[in-house]
């Protein structure tokens, strides 16, 4: 190169020579690198929102979760707190205690769409009752209906179950003192009961699955879980940590009502779901018989 240089350096000039030999030492420029854009997985499903039933709610992206620091599981942490909360419409006990009902409502978080769950428990079973379990599943063309509408279509749909159980009427019972709450990092959680001089500890445990958009690499989320209730010298096991629920990301302890016979304690606990644009606190019912 620098011979062929030389070799026309009489007619080429300087400066034209100096331009030549920068160019061929530089080198060419690296391609920019681009940070990939993170994406959030899509939900199964549209959940809901507590709005009032005449609300309608506008449809947001869905935020991309952020990465949580580990902990160790025997930490002790507070539980997580759901972005909405589904409404309780009616709740309480046959006239014989026997029984128990829970009905609840929300609002989907994108398109609005009235969301209502009705619970009647066997208590002593633990179990719902025959065809006493149920829940709406409106489309989007339903956006506009109340939730009363919601909640009157569950209830025409058991009047005949709950006239034979006799909770047409649901009598409230007696809340339950609460104490000692506390909670771990793997999301057990441990809680006196106090009634009448009596104590009962409850010990929740729970196993849980996560989906991508939650961090995990499970095809959806689900969690299982189980109450662990000391009545006098007997050890009580409530549900069963092989029991998935699917799109439950989390469960805690809530409250604790007596039947109005004193036989009977319900526990109302949280199950946390994914939501179009969060997460959304529904209700599980959980009892034994004292």
């Amino acid at each position: 190169m620098l011979q062929r240089l030389g070799s026309c350096a009489n007619w080429i000039s300087p400066w034209l020579l100096v331009l030549a030999l920068a160019g061929c030492s530089s080198k060419p420029a690296e391609p920019e690198a681009i940070a990939p854009v993170p994406v959030a997985s899509s939900l199964h499903s549209k959940t809901a929102n507590p709005a009032s039933s005449g609300q309608r709610l506008t449809q947001k992206p869905t935020a991309v979760p952020q990465r949580v620091a580990q902990v160790s599981p025997t930490t002790e942490v507070t539980p997580p707190v759901p972005n909405f909360r589904s409404q309780q419409r009616m709740a309480g006990f046959s006239e014989d205690g026997r029984f128990y009902l829970y009905l609840e409502s929300s609002r989907d978080t994108g398109a609005g769409i009235p969301k209502s769950r009705l619970q009647v428990i066997d208590i002593a079973a633990n179990r719902c009752v025959s065809d006493g379990c149920l829940e709406t599943n409106y489309g989007e063309g339903d956006a506009d209906r109340t939730l009363e509408e919601a909640e009157n279509s569950l209830l025409q749909k058991t009047s005949a179950i709950r006239q034979t159980l006799q909770i047409t009427s649901p009598k409230l019972g007696s809340s339950v003192v609460m104490e000692g709450q506390s909670r771990l990092a793997d999301g057990t959680e441990t809680v006196t009961l106090r009634m009448n001089n009596r104590t009962i500890p409850v010990q929740l445990k729970q196993q849980r699955q996560r989906s991508v958009s939650f961090g995990g690499t499970a095809e959806r989320d689900q969690a299982a879980m189980q109450l662990e209730v000391q009545v006098a010298n007997q050890k009580k096991m409530v549900d069963s940590l092989e029991n998935y629920r699917e799109w439950v990301l989390d469960y805690s302890i809530r409250d604790a009502y007596l039947s109005p016979d004193g036989k009977y304690v319900v526990l109302l606990i949280t199950a946390t779901k994914p939501t179009f644009e969060g997460t959304l606190a529904t209700t599980l019912v959980q009892g034994f018989e004292l």
